[in-house]
C-alpha cells in the first residue's frame, strides 16, 4: 500500500532488541522489542515501520546532537507522524496504536508538524519549557521545571501521549496533549 516507504525499508537491516521497549532506529537498522511486535496488528506494524524509516530518511539520527535528546526525539516524532498522516490522507487511524492511542503530530503552535523541520519544532518545545521555567513562585524564587513525556489513559479508554510539566518541589504542574 505504501510503495515509497517500502522502497526505503528494503535498504535497512532489522534486529530484535530485548532491552528495547518498542522500536528504534540508529540510521542503519531498525530494532524491535519482540514483545512490542507481538502486540501489533498488521496496520500498526505498517505505521511503526513507516515511522522508523522516516526518521532515517529525514536523517534525524544524525541531527540535533547539541539538543536535549528526549525533547529532540519528541520534535522528530511530531514531524514524522504528521508526514505519515499527510501521506495517508489525514486518516488518524494510520498513526494510532491501540495500546498508546493516536500519535503526536501537532507542533506546539497547533499546526501540523509536517510544516516544520524537527529543529523548528524543537525550538517551539524549548521555548514553551523556557517560558514556564522563567515564571516565579509566590515567594519570588525561580521554579524548578521538569518536562517529561507520558502516556495517559483517556475517559473513553484510548491512550494519548502528553507532555507533562511539573514546576517546583511541590510537584504542581500541568499536561498538554501532544496528539
Amino acid at each position: 500500500n505504501h510503495s515509497f516507504y517500502g522502497m526505503l525499508l528494503m535498504h535497512l537491516k532489522y534486529s530484535l532488541d530485548l532491552e528495547c521497549q518498542t522500536a528504534y532506529t540508529d540510521g542503519e537498522k531498525i530494532a524491535f522489542s519482540p514483545n512490542f511486535m507481538d502486540e501489533l496488528s498488521d496496520s500498526e506494524l505498517d505505521f511503526v515501520l513507516m515511522h522508523e524509516i522516516m526518521h532515517v530518511a529525514l536523517l534525524h539520527c544524525f541531527r540535533g546532537t547539541d539538543f536535549d535528546k528526549e525533547l529532540f526525539n519528541v520534535a522528530c516524532d511530531i514531524v514524522v507522524n504528521s508526514n505519515i498522516l499527510l501521506s495517508n490522507n489525514m486518516d488518524k487511524k494510520a498513526i494510532t496504536l491501540n495500546k498508546y492511542g493516536e500519535s503526536m503530530h501537532l507542533a506546539p503552535d497547533g499546526n501540523e508538524g509536517h510544516l516544520y523541520t524537527a529543529e523548528e519544532v524543537y525550538k517551539m518545545l524549548e521555548k514553551s519549557a523556557k517560558s514556564l521555567s522563567k515564571q516565579k513562585s509566590r515567594d519570588g524564587k525561580e521554579k524548578e521545571v521538569t518536562v517529561k513525556l507520558e502516556v495517559k489513559e483517556n475517559k473513553d479508554g484510548t491512550k494519548s501521549k502528553v507532555l507533562g510539566v511539573t514546576m517546583g518541589s511541590n510537584g504542581r504542574g500541568f499536561t498538554n496533549s501532544l496528539r
